[in-house]
């Protein structure tokens, strides 16, 4: 024996696809991206650790070695981490819809972050590099995708924030159906 009740305020409300969306974009920006910028860092370090620099007969050292790949040093590499995997439990927790607060704080993490995105990648962008720490073909290589990266966390975020604020997105983590007006009349 099931019974069905034709009230929309008992059912629960399904993820709506817009907001499966909205999570997804958040997660691979920030922490997919993120997360693989540090093992690219980090797998061309070990690469670079592991070379044999002698050369020739007599086994001539190389006269350095070493360095910071990107200038990115380990207490950098470990924030990044630690903020990348923060948001991931963040957005698989409004993945699940609970706690109820998950909401607020997926918009909260998402704004914070894509300030701190665009704010990190503006700064090379506005600055002039000093002649004195070198000037390489690769800081013009750069940055088109510093550009690139600033509209994605731009749009994504626009579109979080759109989107979890519309009413399919709160009955999803309010957990049920707001009563027609009709249905509340009676």
């Amino acid at each position: 024996m099931t019974q069905t009740t034709t009230s929309r305020s008992i059912e629960r409300p399904l993820r709506p696809f817009g907001l499966t969306l909205a999570i997804l974009a958040s997660a691979v920006l920030f922490s997919v991206l993120p997360l693989m910028q540090i093992a690219l860092v980090l797998s061309v370090r070990q690469h670079f650790s592991q070379q044999d620099y002698q050369f020739g007969e007599d086994g001539v050292q190389a006269i350095a070695s070493g360095g910071d790949i990107l200038g990115i040093d380990d207490a950098e590499l470990l924030l990044r981490g630690v903020i990348a995997g923060g948001f991931l439990m963040i957005g698989i927790a409004a993945w699940i819809g609970r706690p109820r607060a998950v909401h607020a704080l997926m918009l909260v993490a998402v704004l914070a972050l894509a300030l701190g995105t665009i704010a990190s990648n503006l700064l090379p962008i506005l600055n002039a590099r000093a002649l004195e720490t070198g000037i390489t073909s690769g800081d013009t290589f750069g940055q088109p995708f510093r550009v690139a990266e600033i509209v994605l966390t731009i749009l994504v975020p626009l579109y979080v924030v759109w989107y979890m604020n519309r009413a399919p997105a709160r009955a999803f983590y309010r957990g049920y159906y707001l009563p027609l007006p009709a249905e509340h009349d009676n």
